[in-house]
């Protein structure tokens, strides 16, 4: 056993026998309403202003809320959700105080059947990096808490934590130019302007044909409906020749009708 480390003894939840003196002073043993605190651990902690601490339990409830107070529980710095069963939920202290601090699991609201953490100090100087403080979870967290052994970790990191810096020296990979596009690219716009010059070409002559044609033989239809102006002009002799007036006779002798007018056969 380590120097400095003081056992004592261990119960199972629910059960009222102690295990044996098999539990060490980084699990807190206090199973008050079925709840053990993995971290912080007992013996006076002390912790920084802007830690982020891993708050490890094991407990029966099913959908807590971790409390955070300090000054013997007259001050209430934060509440916030925690996990189920045996879990760990991540406290930030962007706090500071004179007094002593813990942490309070409840099941709901009610303080009932809440479970109060080890104390630890806070102090108001922050370290010179972001620091998250913790204890990993046992590898059977349905275990008992003395078959589980406390192993307490401290990770420092920077301010930019979880984020990873590439080699400068390394070059980055480049894509290949596309072999295909580079060398059938010139080749179809040259195509496609040989085309459309061709048919331009063959657009302008055929108009100028057309052109061409109208001009020089007018059609049928345009020599009939648009006559020469000159025959529109002439006058024919005939219609203007004058014939002289004739005397109509004074005296007309009648006529004796012959003898067998009006006669009626027999």
């Amino acid at each position: 056993m380590p120097r400095g480390e003081q056992t004592r003894p261990c119960y199972r939840l629910g059960a009222r026998r102690p295990l044996g003196l098999c539990c060490r002073t980084g699990l807190a043993q206090n199973g008050q309403n079925g709840v053990w605190y993995l971290y912080p651990p007992e013996g006076g902690l002390t912790l920084y202003s802007l830690d982020t601490v891993n708050v490890s339990y094991i407990s029966p409830f099913g959908s807590p809320n971790m409390f955070t107070f300090c000054d013997n529980g007259n001050k209430l710095i934060r509440i916030q959700p925690a996990g189920p069963k045996n879990r760990s939920v991540l406290v930030y202290l962007n706090f500071t105080s004179s007094t002593p601090c813990y942490f309070n699991l409840r099941p709901g609201m009610e303080a009932g059947f809440s479970a109060n953490s080890p104390k630890f100090s806070l102090s108001s100087t922050p370290r010179s990096v972001m620091t998250t403080v913790g204890a990993a979870l046992p590898a059977n967290p349905t275990s008992s808490p003395s078959s589980s052994s406390s192993s307490s970790s401290e990770t420092t990191a920077s301010s930019s934590k979880g984020t990873s810096t590439a080699n400068p020296d390394t070059p980055l990979p480049v894509d290949a130019p596309s072999e295909s596009l580079s060398t059938r690219a010139p080749a179809g716009i040259g195509i496609g302007a040989a085309i459309g010059g061709t048919g331009l070409l063959a657009v302008a002559f055929f108009l100028g044909r057309r052109w061409r044609a109208r001009g020089e033989a007018p059609g049928p239809a345009t020599e009939q409906i648009n006559p020469p102006l000159r025959e529109l002009e002439a006058t024919p002799t005939e219609m203007c020749a004058m014939s002289p007036p004739t005397e109509m006779p004074g005296y007309v002798p009648p006529l004796e009708m012959p003898a067998s007018h009006g006669h009626r056969p027999q």
